[in-house]
């Protein structure tokens, strides 16, 4: 029978302290082969492209025991807290912009959904190149187009949705947060920059012209990343007050306005047949008051619309097809799937994904007539 040794608690292998630690605790022989596998998978993670700071797990089998060790945790919000607060404390000022009462005023919707900045998609192997400079390009010409489009509208609001897979990947091991490994062009923080950049120029144009809310939306390719980006560019525009972020990190979001309850979430949770009755519950207060329901999500990469959970209209390969009127009726919620400017990649171009019309989505709501239009800006 095996007789069980106590021994002092493990430091985390990455601690200076391990090494001594198993020296301490096992037999010479033992620590040199413990130290060889060790050095073996920081070599592997290396030849790999994996940063040895980001392997979490790590087995070492001896002859009659095996040790799991394992990277202290993370509190990721600890490790930004700091950061965002240096960031806060040397923000740019910028003077307040003064608004002129308008007659018949709305609010415009924008939700660039699934942008991706660090993808990557070449044209010789799915016939759509796609890659940073293909995606700030592809942005920028979508946001100006749609306001373009509205001219003819009394804009009194500007509400920006921000995350929903802004980011391709969650971090340098080019995966998304749970793991699946991404083709991707530049490293990681070059992703993050040209998205941080894109952002701060959308934002600075778009507040020329209104007061401007950001909402942003937590998503399944940059959980993490993109939720620090949607706090960097908080913090940015801290000393802004015609901008308003929403950065909580909550699945989904409401936005009530006039007779309007507008939901926004990815869409990779709670299936759309759940979401009417969710915002139901969630907005109690509110619900009573509004005629309309709306609900803006991305993930899937093309448009589809259903009302009270029928299909009205959806994308096929380079057409939608409409099955009847496209008005929308109030004391509905309507649920929308939105459009995404990124590339097929090769994974999806195999799997016989993809050809679905590309560009960045626009919704008018009036405070008394609900969602009077929409603007595509195919891309």
């Amino acid at each position: 029978m095996l007789k069980k040794v106590n021994r002092p608690h493990m430091p985390s292998w990455f601690d200076p302290e391990c090494a001594q630690w198993f020296r301490d605790n096992f037999s010479e022989s033992e620590f040199k082969r413990f130290m060889e596998a060790k050095n073996g998978m920081i070599e592997t993670a290396k030849l790999n492209g994996i940063p040895v700071e980001d392997v979490n797990h790590y087995w070492y089998k001896g002859k009659n025991y095996s040790i799991h060790a394992k990277t202290k945790d993370v509190d990721f919000k600890e490790v930004t807290k700091g950061l965002i607060e240096q960031i806060k404390n040397n923000a740019p000022k910028f003077e307040k912009i003064k608004r002129k009462k308008m007659d018949d005023p709305v609010m415009f919707c924008i939700s660039p959904t699934d942008p991706h900045f660090g993808k990557l998609a070449r044209a010789i192997q799915t016939g759509d190149k796609y890659n940073l400079k293909k995606a700030k390009q592809k942005f920028m010409e979508g946001i100006n187009g749609l306001m373009d489009l509205t001219n003819n509208f009394n804009i009194e609001q500007i509400v920006l949705v921000g995350g929903n897979d802004v980011l391709h990947v969650d971090g340098s091991a080019n995966t998304t947060t749970k793991g699946t490994r991404q083709d991707v062009t530049g490293m990681f923080y070059d992703s993050f920059n040209v998205a941080f950049n894109t952002y701060k120029e959308c934002l600075q144009m778009l507040m020329q012209i209104c007061d401007v809310t950001y909402i942003h939306v937590m998503s399944n390719h940059d959980y993490h990343s993109g939720w620090y980006l949607s706090k960097v560019l908080d913090a940015y525009f801290s000393n802004c007050e015609n901008i308003t972020f929403n950065t909580s990190p909550a699945d989904r979001k409401y936005l009530f306005y006039g007779a309007n309850l507008i939901g926004f979430s990815h869409g990779d949770g709670a299936k759309d047949s759940e979401l009417i009755d969710l915002m139901k519950r969630e907005c109690k207060s509110t619900w009573s008051k509004c005629r309309f329901g709306y609900w803006y999500l991305g993930h899937l990469h093309h448009h589809i619309r259903k009302e009270n959970n029928k299909i009205k209209s959806k994308d096929h390969a380079d057409v939608m097809i409409i099955k009847d009127s496209e008005k929308i009726q109030s004391d509905m919620i309507n649920v929308q799937y939105l459009r995404s400017i990124s590339g097929t990649d090769a994974w999806h171009f195999k799997q016989g994904y993809g050809g679905q019309p590309k560009g960045i989505e626009g919704f008018i709501h009036h405070p008394i007539d609900g969602q009077i239009a929409r603007f595509t800006k195919f891309v």
